[in-house]
């Protein structure tokens, strides 16, 4: 798939999500990062921003490093649920982590 198509399915899916989140009283900002990577910015009630980013291989959304800070793309109504409930509880103090997938340590790894 090429570069272009990859970002355009991370648009599409952002987008769509962004319209659950709005559903669920959770403002958004489709924006890109410094690396022309597109994501949805949202900030909490302790005014800590995140930046939702969609994993293609994994059929992820994240917006950290840690186990807990990503769902799956593939039922949205129920990401936009995973994330509303996180940015209710509000994110995690410090930086936002960056993802980076050991594909060697992920040996049935799956699930939610």
């Amino acid at each position: 798939m090429s570069r272009e198509k990859i970002v355009a399915y991370q648009q599409d899916q952002l987008t769509t999500l962004r319209g659950y989140l709005a559903a669920l009283y959770v403002p958004t900002f489709l924006t890109a990062d410094h690396n022309g990577q597109p994501c949805l910015e949202i900030t909490d009630h302790n005014a800590r921003t995140r930046r939702i980013y969609v994993q293609v291989v994994f059929y992820w959304f994240y917006w950290g490093d840690q186990p807990d800070e990503r769902t799956s793309t593939i039922h949205l109504p129920m990401a936009a649920e995973d994330i509303a409930a996180a940015v209710r509880r509000g994110w995690r103090e410090g930086e936002q982590g960056t993802l980076n997938i050991d594909l060697g340590s992920i040996r049935g790894a799956h699930g939610r």
